[in-house]
């Protein structure tokens, strides 16, 4: 995976996993920080923000642990040990988000469907492009 956070894991400065922990320098726990690493560089910074938050805050009101960190790369793991992988296509994606009922709370209905209109209409648009094909129609739209 090399770095793109493609699994559903964390782990202490693993630049593998989908969240890093930075611990802070010794003695100085308040200077540590977490690096996000399943994003698109083309999305919106602001949705982002407060997606993570919203996540994460909703997890906390559920009780919700941490699984185990992981160490090292998650696809060097047995696979019975491996943890889940990220959606790796728009429609798998588009699924995953339909079912989170803590973005729709954080988005408001209006912001989450408009979202999933225009996610399901690219879903539509691309159906059957070829990964390479995608590249191709997209490099200059975006």
């Amino acid at each position: 995976s090399r770095w793109t956070g493609a699994y559903q894991c964390w782990g202490p400065e693993n630049r593998e996993a989908a969240l890093r922990l930075i611990p802070g320098a010794p003695g100085r726990a308040e200077t540590a920080n977490a690096e996000v690493k399943c994003l698109d560089a083309a999305a919106s910074p602001y949705l982002v923000a407060g997606a993570v938050l919203a996540a994460g805050l909703g997890g906390l009101e559920r009780g919700e642990r941490l699984p185990p960190a992981t160490a090292g790369d998650p696809v060097d793991l047995a696979e019975d040990e491996r943890p889940a992988r990220l959606p790796s296509t728009l429609p798998e994606a588009v699924a995953r988000f339909r079912q989170s009922e803590v973005l729709r709370a954080a988005l408001g209905d209006p912001l989450f469907e408009a979202i999933m209109e225009v996610r399901e209409a690219e879903t539509n648009l691309f159906a059957g492009y070829s990964p390479q094909a995608l590249a191709n129609a997209t490099r200059r739209a975006y």
